[in-house]
């Protein structure tokens, strides 16, 4: 039988981009604290969390997680692998159907491709609203060039960087973007050809 993605990548090390979004959390609870603001909590939503390798990572540095992914086996992985902490949530669920709490980072890598472009902007809103000012959003998304959207054209949405620019430009700080194109394996281990942009997004203060 085959592995879902969720079997194939467990215990596989955190995204590093994760890192650089808690520094930059840091640096605004810093700022927050030194204008005697209420600082940002250490909340966080990991969309599509698969094996849970980016909720590993935010719960030992103290974050409260609140999980869903839309495969019943990640689920069930989670939950295993989180059972023994309090601070954690799991449930099965989509990007279009998930009830957004309130959180100071949310988190979509590899897995925001997968909600239908008809439900993309219904999603974005959700996520807006479920953060405070200042608060992060880190996601990444699929360029023109990406092989998925000449293989399944009816599924995946590419985007050009000016156009992410004009999606987010309202309610969003755009504080880092990575575009990657080239080939690397998928969790099985076969090759693809990516085109992506890996951005963090700062809710406008």
């Amino acid at each position: 039988m085959r592995q879902s993605f969720a079997e194939q990548t467990q215990n596989r090390p955190h995204r590093p981009i994760l890192e650089k979004a808690l520094q930059l959390l840091a640096q605004q609870r810093l700022i927050q604290h030194r204008r005697e603001q209420q600082t940002l909590a250490r909340t966080a939503i990991d969309c599509g969390c698969g094996a849970g390798n980016e909720s590993a990572y935010l719960l030992a540095n103290d974050y409260r997680v609140d999980a869903f992914d839309a495969d019943i086996t990640a689920t069930q992985i989670c939950a295993k692998r989180f059972i023994d902490q309090p601070q954690y949530s799991i449930c099965q669920n989509s990007f279009e159907n998930y009830i957004y709490p309130k959180a100071s980072l949310i988190v979509a890598l590899y897995s925001l491709f997968f909600c239908p472009e008809a439900y993309l902007e219904a999603t974005f809103h959700k996520m807006t609203a479920a953060l405070p000012i200042g608060g992060l959003l880190v996601i990444n998304l699929l360029g023109k060039k990406d092989q998925w959207l000449s293989t399944y054209p009816e599924k995946f949405v590419g985007f050009e960087y000016c156009q992410i620019e004009k999606l987010f430009q309202d309610q969003f700080n755009i504080v880092f973007h990575e575009e990657f194109l080239g080939e690397h394996p998928l969790g099985d281990g076969t090759l693809k050809y990516w085109n992506t942009h890996m951005l963090i997004l700062q809710k406008k203060i």
